[in-house]
């Protein structure tokens, strides 16, 4: 298995000729990943594993946040960020 994050799924990756992945071989970070990589590659990967948090899995917010400023890196289209409120 090979997994496809961020400029990985880019017209720019020379890798993906050398080593010739097959659809079942690969695993992307978001929908948005597998359809660049398909766009870019002609290569549709089979299998998407978003990274995430379950909301369901705790309760009420709490009246009073604490956290002022969260940061990620570089918030590039390509990352496909998702913001919840």
């Amino acid at each position: 298995m090979s997994w496809i994050l961020g400029q990985d799924a880019r017209d720019s990756n020379s890798f993906i000729k050398r080593i010739k992945p097959k659809p079942e071989e690969l695993v992307a970070l978001s929908e948005f990943i597998r359809d660049e990589f398909d766009k870019n590659h002609h290569i549709k990967p089979a299998h998407i594993i978003e990274p995430g948090i379950d909301p369901a899995l705790f309760g009420e917010k709490p009246a009073q946040r604490n956290i002022d400023i969260l940061a990620a890196g570089s918030l590039i289209p390509l990352k496909a960020l998702r913001i919840v409120c």
